[in-house]
């Protein structure tokens, strides 16, 4: 599996990647990006199957990154990470593709759900 993590704070990177390592194995393809713009050609590049999204982010946001991989791509699961949890954000966020939203910070229990998400999505694909 092909996981990109998208977030501006390296530390939320670090930390996301060590708990899914720890959750899910280290045998996976993990990609980092720090920002929309690097995400975007990453993307492109190496079409993953799973995204961890930070909604908030300079440059383009983790909205605009969701408008774009979904105008082309449906297959990829996409969760979007923020600490605001608004419920006018989040209704906008799902109608525009986010497959979850997950409120920061991120631990191993949140990413067994995350992943146990994905593999229903999967499942559902078959």
């Amino acid at each position: 599996m092909k996981l990109l993590l998208v977030d501006d704070s390296r530390f939320s990177r670090v930390t996301l990647m060590k708990n899914l390592k720890e959750v899910i194995g280290s045998e996976h393809t993990f990609l980092e990006a720090s920002s929309g713009e690097e995400a975007l050609p990453l993307f492109e590049q190496e079409n993953p199957d799973l995204i961890f999204l930070d909604y908030l982010m300079p440059g383009i946001s983790g909205e605009d990154v969701l408008k774009k991989i979904r105008s082309s791509n449906n297959s990829c699961f996409i969760t979007v990470l923020t600490s605001n949890y608004q419920k006018p954000v989040i209704d906008r966020l799902l109608e525009l593709g986010a497959n979850l939203f997950i409120q920061k910070s991120i631990n191993k229990e949140k990413i067994t759900t995350i992943m146990d998400a994905y593999n229903h999505f999967r499942a559902m694909e078959e």
